[in-house]
């Protein structure tokens, strides 16, 4: 769900066409006064009330959402259509779209259609995909108004949160936030039949250092050369969490225990050079695999696969139930699992982790808003949304929880359940066990999340706006796409070598400007709050 920004050069050159075909917009979207389209595709008809009842004129609510789209996904959205046909008189036209490696397909349609001026109602979207661009470029409506009038409810519980205040940017409400509570410190997990099988003498939450790590993954290699021992996907988390730094868009970083967040590009950091190292080491000694960079995989289906056996993740993966090795279960059952760095504070995950937003233009805002409300307050809504079809796409346990209607149905080849994108619409009332998700998981994840060592970022709500240094930006992110790629696999012949030219051509593209700006943004929202 998090993912590292990344651009490379001809994305970069990409993304400043994309910019520039938004050359002239501000953050200063307006809602349209409320209105709903007639049923002949003519001019406005006032919108009913947010209860609904016959008076609503006949839409369709496009949306886009996140990942593949599922078998019956299509089915499921006309019978949802039709089941809440006096509540909303929506149909809906439902487009997926693939996520490709950390979400960057996702992110690259979305601006693509922004810029085109398509008029989808609204989309999936999180401070790891496209929002950030999306707000700076005025692609998302300001629902700050129609909120309290067609979703009242949801309104009501972003009120009592205090998540509107958190998010708002100068006054504007763009996202409608998810409102779960997670972290998503790092933590290292690794098969516990392979461990078992060879004897090794680690177990849970006796790995808390890197240096604890690198035993772990030195054992794992003797004792099974032939295996994938990590591939350090998340690996930057674990230098987030030695160095206790709390990280925004564009790479930079500050230490999370400041209050006053002093900006600085991760690359620049102690942390950064400290994985560098370590990922040289891990490639020199087999930790970290060769052609890693030049071959595709899909990490998760070579842990279910077994070729895998370890991997850095956080406290939702390592808790729930899923296949290690051909194994379904928790980590009592076929992993073992630590907790890294514990005695360090980490930041949690912010509301803007995923959210739905409405786009700006968009023909039906008020109904879309209405749908929004029915998820939070329709029990029968949300499973239908969620789950699908009873009898189906899936059934109801004993104990209520939703299970696949075919026995050898998993969430890879679900027709339906465990589409992506729906951990925006996840309400924590209406929450069912799954089969990966058991009774009281979501009370563990914000109990876990409560932790004193975890606390909640001072600047969530804050979005920068470096048009102003586009260009410096575009190349600092170009030289960092192209320069990480290799360190972070540990391809390099000297570590310290490698960072420091990465830095000097960092600075030699505007790092500094891109710097600055940065922080004199930073600096105005820390003192308007």
């Amino acid at each position: 769900m998090k993912k590292v920004f990344r651009l490379t050069a001809v994305v970069a050159i990409s993304l400043l066409l994309v910019v520039s075909m938004f050359a002239g917009c501000g953050n200063n979207a307006t809602a349209p006064a409320p209105s709903a389209p007639a049923a002949d595709g003519g001019a406005s008809a006032p919108a009913a009330p947010a209860d609904g009842g016959d008076s609503l004129a006949p839409v369709t609510l496009k949306l886009i959402l996140f990942g593949d789209k599922r078998t019956e996904t299509d089915n499921v959205f006309r019978h949802l259509a039709d089941t809440f046909r006096a509540e909303l008189n929506a149909d809906y036209d439902v487009i997926f779209v693939p996520g490709g490696p950390n979400g960057d397909d996702y992110k690259d349609k979305l601006r693509t259609m922004a810029a085109s001026g398509d008029d989808w109602d609204f989309n999936f979207d999180g401070d790891w995909l496209s929002y950030n661009f999306m707000i700076n470029n005025n692609a998302y409506l300001d629902v700050k108004d129609l909120l309290p009038i067609y979703a009242p409810d949801l309104n009501a519980v972003y009120e009592k949160t205090g998540v509107l205040d958190s998010i708002a940017v100068g006054g504007s409400v763009y996202a409608l936030p998810w409102t779960m509570s997670m972290n998503q410190r790092p933590f290292v997990q690794w098969s516990r039949d392979f461990a078992d099988a060879a004897g090794l003498d680690f177990e849970n939450n006796s790995i808390k250092t890197v240096e604890d790590m690198d035993a772990l993954f030195t054992a794992l290699r003797q004792a099974y050369p032939d295996k994938k021992i990590n591939e350090l996907a998340e690996g930057h988390r674990i230098f987030y969490a030695m160095h206790e730094l709390t990280e925004l868009p564009y790479n930079f970083v500050f230490d999370t225990k400041s209050s006053k967040p002093e900006l600085i590009h991760f690359a620049m950091t102690d942390a950064y050079q400290d994985y560098a190292k370590w990922a040289k080491k891990w490639q020199d000694d087999g930790v970290i695999w060769r052609d890693i960079i030049t071959t595709a995989y899909e990490g998760n289906n070579l842990i279910r696969e077994g070729e895998l056996i370890s991997n850095i993740s956080w406290h939702e993966w390592v808790h729930c139930n899923w296949m290690w090795n051909g194994v379904m279960g928790t980590p009592d059952v076929n992993r073992y699992y630590s907790l890294l760095y514990p005695e360090n504070v980490f930041p949690n995950r912010t509301p803007l982790a995923n959210v739905m937003a409405i786009n700006r233009n968009a023909k039906n805002p008020e109904r879309a808003l209405m749908f929004l409300n029915m998820v939070e307050t329709n029990r029968e809504f949300y499973d239908m949304l969620h789950f699908g079809i009873e009898g189906l796409t899936y059934v109801l346990g004993p104990n209520g929880e939703a299970e696949y209607a075919v026995p050898d149905m998993t969430a890879q080849n679900s027709n339906y359940m465990e589409w992506g994108g729906q951990w925006a619409l996840w309400k924590p009332q209406f929450m069912r066990p799954t089969q990966i998700y058991p009774e009281g998981f979501w009370q563990r994840e914000a109990e876990f999340a409560a932790l004193p060592i975890n606390v909640n970022s001072p600047v969530v709500g804050f979005f920068p706006d470096l048009t102003s240094v586009e260009n410096e930006l575009a190349m600092v992110a170009s030289i960092y796409e192209e320069g990480n790629r290799l360190v972070r696999a540990g391809l390099i012949n000297d570590s310290e070598a490698a960072v420091q030219e990465m830095r000097n051509r960092l600075n030699a593209a505007g790092l500094d400007a891109v710097t600055a700006e940065y922080q004199k943004q930073v600096d105005a929202f820390m003192a308007s709050k």
